[in-house]
C-alpha cells in the first residue's frame, strides 16, 4: 500500500474540512487546497489544521493548484453550481476526483444532465476516476448485514428529516439538500434495479417533499417512498429499509469522541464508522489499486436524474397548486 498519495481539496469550508481530516488519517499527504478568495486562504487553513496538521499551499486558482501540486487526487467541496468546471479542470489533468452530492448543479435541468454526462464520459475514456460522494449508499451495506431482506423485494422506504439551515425551507429546497442522499439509500438497497422515470409522483407539504417511483430489477418490480423533510424542533425520523423491515439511522459522536454511524434494528443498536469516512477510504483504497468498490460518476449521473426528475415534478405540482 502506497500511503504517499497526494491530496488536494477544492472548496475547504466545513465539509472540506472533513475531507482534508479522513484524506490525512487514510495516509495521504495534504498538498494544497483552494478557496473562493485570498482573505479565506489563512483562515481556512486554521480551521483544517485542528485535525490535518499539514495542509499544503492555499490557492484561490484552482489550474495553477493542479498545476504546481500535482495532486493524485481532489476533493471538490464546493457550492453545486461550481463543480462541474472544478472537477472537468482536474479530470482533464488526469486527477482522480471524489465530488460531494450532486455531481453537477443547474438551475436549467437540461444543463446538469449535460454536464453530468460530459464528466462521466471524460472519466471513462480517460480511464481517471470520477467518485460521487453518495456516502449513505455504504449504509446500505450495512442494513445487508443486520436484516436478511427478500430476494424479491416489493416495497423501498426511505425516511430523512434534518434542522436544515436557519429558515423554514420550501420542499424543493428540502429535496436539494436531502434527495441525493435518500436516493443512494434506494439505489444501495437495489444494486442493479433501475428508475423508471415516467412512474415518479410527488407530493408536497410545508418543508417536506414525499417522492414515489418505482424500481424495476431482475427478480422484481419495487416500489419506491422517499420522504425528505425539515423538522425545525423535535426528534428527527431517519430510517430506510425493504418491504417493512426499517432501521433507524442516527450519527453522533462515540465514547471516544469519534462521529460514527449507528443503525438500530429489532431494539438494538450496533456502531459502525461515519459514512464519509467510508467513502473517502474506499476512494483511496482503489486508487491503491486495492479492491474496494466506491460510488463511480456514473452511478452519480443516475442519482442525478433520478434527483432532477423529482424536482422538476416538485415545481410542476407547486405550479398547478399556484394556478388552482
Amino acid at each position: 500500500m502506497d500511503p504517499a498519495l497526494r491530496a488536494a481539496v477544492i472548496g475547504a469550508g466545513k465539509i472540506g474540512r472533513h475531507h482534508a481530516k479522513w484524506y490525512h488519517r487514510a495516509g495521504c499527504t495534504l498538498v494544497g487546497y483552494a478557496v473562493s478568495s485570498p482573505e479565506s486562504v489563512a483562515t481556512r487553513a486554521t480551521e483544517m489544521q485542528v485535525e490535518c496538521p499539514e495542509v499544503g499551499v492555499g490557492y484561490t486558482d484552482i489550474g495553477a493548484l493542479l498545476d504546481e501540486q500535482r495532486p493524485d487526487l481532489v476533493s471538490v467541496c464546493t457550492p453545486a453550481e461550481h463543480h462541474y468546471a472544478a472537477a472537468r479542470l482536474a479530470l482533464e489533468r488526469g486527477v482522480a476526483v471524489l465530488c460531494e452530492k450532486p455531481l453537477v448543479w443547474s438551475v436549467d435541468p437540461a444543463t446538469a444532465r449535460r454536464e453530468a454526462a460530459d464528466l462521466v464520459a471524460l472519466s471513462e475514456a480517460s480511464s481517471t476516476p470520477l467518485a460521487v460522494n453518495l456516502q449513505y449508499t455504504y449504509a446500505a451495506d450495512s442494513y445487508r448485514e443486520l436484516v436478511a431482506p427478500a430476494a424479491a423485494p416489493r416495497r423501498c422506504e426511505v425516511v430523512l428529516e434534518s434542522r436544515g439551515k436557519g429558515a423554514e425551507r420550501t420542499p424543493a429546497e428540502v429535496w436539494m439538500e436531502l434527495g441525493p442522499h435518500a436516493l443512494s439509500l434506494a439505489f444501495g438497497l437495489l444494486p442493479g434495479y433501475e428508475l423508471d422515470l415516467a412512474s415518479v409522483t410527488v407530493e408536497t407539504a410545508p418543508r417536506t417533499a414525499l417522492a414515489g417511483f418505482a424500481l424495476d430489477g431482475p427478480e422484481s418490480r419495487v416500489q419506491a417512498s422517499v420522504r425528505c423533510g425539515q423538522v425545525m424542533e423535535g426528534d428527527l425520523t431517519r430510517c430506510f429499509g425493504l418491504d417493512g423491515q426499517l432501521v433507524d439511522y442516527a450519527g453522533r459522536n462515540n465514547a471516544a469522541g469519534d462521529f460514527c454511524t449507528y443503525l438500530k434494528f429489532a431494539g438494538l443498536e450496533h456502531e459502525y464508522a461515519d459514512l464519509m469516512r467510508s467513502s473517502i477510504e474506499r476512494f483511496v483504497a482503489a486508487l491503491r489499486g486495492e479492491s474496494r468498490r466506491f460510488v463511480d460518476g456514473r452511478a452519480g449521473l443516475r442519482n442525478l436524474e433520478a434527483q432532477l426528475a423529482v424536482t422538476e415534478a416538485i415545481h410542476r405540482s407547486l405550479e398547478r397548486r399556484a394556478d388552482g
